[in-house]
């Protein structure tokens, strides 16, 4: 094995972070918010931005590749990057656009860190519009969960 095995220590990192974060009675509802919301989009961005668009590519997946699109472990990672994300979002105005912008903006640092390994590849003008994609990405979750939990943003301390 070679760098590939970034990709599961990435989820295993990920793992325990929601594990020690998340309080073990709320683990199965943020698993199923993290299924659809992070493993389940994340590969159909990949999908939409990856294989048709082009906009970017994994590479150098090795025995975790899945139909050399992706590699096995980054849904995984992104549903528990989506669950960690969902548990701590903040419910005063104040913090929540902060909130949202920075894990944007985390999400694609990651990314980079991918690329310095030669695992993942931004390509063309989606190495500047990727930032507003993840942005987008968490924003639309952070409000479709909102929604169904019926949460709304407090304006005041």
């Amino acid at each position: 094995m070679g760098t590939e095995i970034v990709f599961f220590i990435k989820a295993i990192i990920f793992g325990l972070a929601a594990a020690i974060i998340i309080p073990k009675k709320l683990y199965k509802k943020y698993f199923i918010y993290g299924l659809i919301f992070g493993g389940l989009v994340d590969f159909v961005l990949v999908l939409m931005i990856g294989v048709i668009a082009g906009g970017v590519q994994y590479k150098n997946m090795g025995v975790f590749s899945v139909f050399d699109i992706t590699s096995f472990w980054t849904p995984i990672s992104w549903m528990l990057v989506q669950m960690i994300f969902l548990y701590l979002l903040p419910r005063k105005k104040l913090y929540f656009y902060p909130y949202v912008l920075s894990y944007g903006i985390f999400g694609y640092c990651v990314g980079l860190v991918l690329e310095n390994f030669g695992l993942f590849k931004y390509r063309g003008v989606f190495r500047y519009l990727y930032p507003l994609v993840i942005i987008g990405w968490f924003y639309s979750v952070a409000r479709l969960y909102m929604n169904e939990e019926k949460i709304t943003l407090e304006r005041r301390n």
